[in-house]
């Protein structure tokens, strides 16, 4: 079971103003892909992880589920009208899986 992570404390599910963020962490090692020696994939990426910095509220069946579905912003937010660009630039989803500690709800 996926549960979701959008709602936020301050903004609800306006998802264009998503505050949570997704860095890219260099050579952290836990890149699933096809790296090579120096620890880059084939398009020449390096094999890191992000780091989500953030908080999200009413996380539907957070409990149950085994994945959640992360929205982030992983670059800067478009100004949208006539620039071209959209609010919902920067934007990534991320699918992580859960991992039952205590202390999770």
């Amino acid at each position: 079971m996926v549960c979701t992570g959008v709602t936020e404390p301050n903004f609800g599910l306006d998802t264009s103003r998503t505050e949570p963020t997704a860095e890219r962490v260099s050579g952290a090692g836990g890149g699933r892909g096809k790296a090579d020696e120096d620890g880059e994939d084939e398009n020449g990426e390096d094999d890191g992880e992000y780091v989500v910095n953030g908080q999200k509220i009413r996380t539907s069946k957070a409990q149950e589920a085994d994945v959640i579905m992360l929205l982030a912003r992983t670059g800067p937010r478009g100004e949208g009208g006539e620039s071209g660009s959209s609010r919902f630039d920067g934007l990534s989803l991320f699918f992580h899986r859960l991992r039952r500690r205590p202390g999770w709800h």
